[in-house]
């Protein structure tokens, strides 16, 4: 890989990239707008194109459609500071090879630049087949907040996964969101105007959910209706399946979901003959399934079958930085429901908010945020408004730190009182904070679990360092 282009209209940013680039080696291109953007395309041929959404004239969504269009092997990665959530599956559904948030991260461009040179090495050795493109044009619909690079890897893989049709297991804890995630494949997707249809395999008894997925003619059973009835796959038929907690699902019925999915054709309770779905199937599940594999309640050949493509959701917990604009989501929806205005959630509170593990995930945020506004007599969210569970586990790390405190002085009389001590010329000192370290890493490990983002945040310092420490202290 040797030409980029860079297209933008700030020419700080132009400049900045070009120092950058020319100083690893690129011929670096610079274009202001995207029609001088697509001239230069088609003149110099570039091998990766970096490209703003917003430009003067036309879009950079549009250009990066023309591209495509005209220069399908030219990689193209797209750049914005604005609505992240959308333009991030957006641009992936129109196959761009990879979307920057602004500001730019510099290490994140060389990563970038890294893999696209691995990718243009690997072409050089395989024959590529064109194939046939879905129509992914359509307006994004995102029900998913939060702009963490965590959240932005699943915003990335729903624009993967919308352009094809191939079956997905979504894995991530209760209340992460797997739901939306499901139902932001399928709106993105080219099945968008065709059914979306749900399944809780968790709430259901094995027949009922046996005849809910699979239906059944008259008379397959006491009970069954007259006229029969059309199970889901028949429902969703040219849409989407969306299987919820599959890992609930009977050895029986996963043998029966795994023919289906090989034959592509059912067979209703009772019937004499069967019938023909086009049903996409997206699968969730809050287990490890891999392990429930190795205890044999789950088919392999099922799991590996679903698991072609997974998407993992980080819990809340790993994601802070995407607490204040969930809990303000939550906040104007409070607004909307409870038909009052309110004008934000207090400093203080989100220091809470951001400290707390939420086991329950956004679901729990979702229901402290609500009912923290339905207590609310001022327009502002204060501590005090929130669950008492969240108030308590605060006061319990205020706790753990006073604790902290006392076991430093207790050790520090103990060690002077050691007059062998090997301390040297500030050799106390360093033994000290070392020792310090240690105590508040336990201390906080046992408030937060082994969640390394939220301790390093607690104790002020880059997760990086967090790590080295765990690792100079043997923990």
């Amino acid at each position: 890989m040797d030409t980029i282009l860079v297209v933008d209209d700030d020419p700080n940013i132009c400049w900045a990239f070009e120092q950058f680039l020319q100083g690893e080696g690129y011929t670096t291109l610079i274009a202001s707008n995207a029609e001088d953007g697509l001239k230069l395309v088609a003149e110099q041929k570039p091998d990766l194109v970096l490209l703003d959404v917003r430009l003067p004239g036309i879009s950079g969504l549009e250009a990066l459609q023309q591209i495509k269009v005209s220069h399908s092997q030219t990689q193209i990665v797209v750049m914005s500071a604005y609505d992240s959530v959308g333009n991030t599956i957006q641009s992936m559904c129109l196959q761009a090879f990879d979307f920057l948030p602004k500001p730019i991260d510099l290490d994140q461009v060389k990563s970038v630049l890294d893999r696209a040179t691995q990718l243009y090495q690997a072409r050089d050795k395989i024959v590529v087949f064109p194939m046939e493109t879905a129509d992914l044009l359509a307006e994004p619909k995102p029900h998913l907040i939060g702009k963490s690079p965590q959240m932005l890897e699943v915003y990335k893989l729903i624009g993967i996964m919308a352009g094809n049709v191939m079956t997905v297991l979504i894995e991530g804890e209760n209340g992460t969101g797997k739901g939306l995630v499901a139902r932001a494949i399928h709106e993105n997707s080219a099945r968008r105007h065709q059914p979306f249809v749900t399944v809780d395999c968790g709430a259901l008894p094995d027949e009922l959910l046996e005849s809910e997925l699979f239906g059944y003619e008259a008379g397959a059973f006491t009970g069954a209706q007259e006229k029969g009835k059309s199970g889901k796959f028949e429902l969703a038929d040219g849409g989407t399946l969306f299987l919820d907690e599959i890992g609930n699902m009977s050895p029986a019925l996963q043998m029966r979901l795994l023919r289906t999915l090989q034959d592509r054709e059912i067979d209703r309770l009772g019937g004499t003959h069967t019938v023909p779905i086009n049903v996409r199937v997206i699968a969730a599940t809050n287990a490890n399934l891999e392990q429930v594999v190795q205890t044999g309640l789950f088919r392999k050949d099922l799991y590996y079958r679903l698991k072609r493509v997974p998407v993992t959701l980080p819990p809340l917990r790993e994601r802070p930085e995407d607490i204040p604009c969930l809990a303000q989501h939550f906040l104007n929806q409070s607004g909307i429901e409870l038909n009052r205005s309110f004008r934000g959630i207090s400093e203080e509170c989100l220091v809470i908010l951001q400290a707390y593990p939420w086991p329950g995930n956004v679901r729990e945020i979702e229901n402290a945020v609500k009912s923290a506004a339905a207590i609310s007599r001022s327009d502002v969210i204060l501590p005090d408004h929130l669950p008492s569970e969240i108030q308590t586990f605060t006061v319990s790390l205020e706790t753990a730190k006073t604790e902290i405190g006392s076991v430093f002085s207790k050790m520090v009389k103990q060690m002077l009182q050691n007059e062998s001590g090997p301390h040297g010329e500030n050799g106390l000192y360093k033994e000290m904070i070392q020792i310090l370290d240690r105590e508040l890493i336990l201390a906080l490990r046992q408030e937060l679990g082994n969640n390394h983002s939220q301790i390093a945040k607690q104790l002020g310092i880059s997760r990086t360092t967090l790590l080295q420490k765990i690792k100079t202290l043997n923990m």
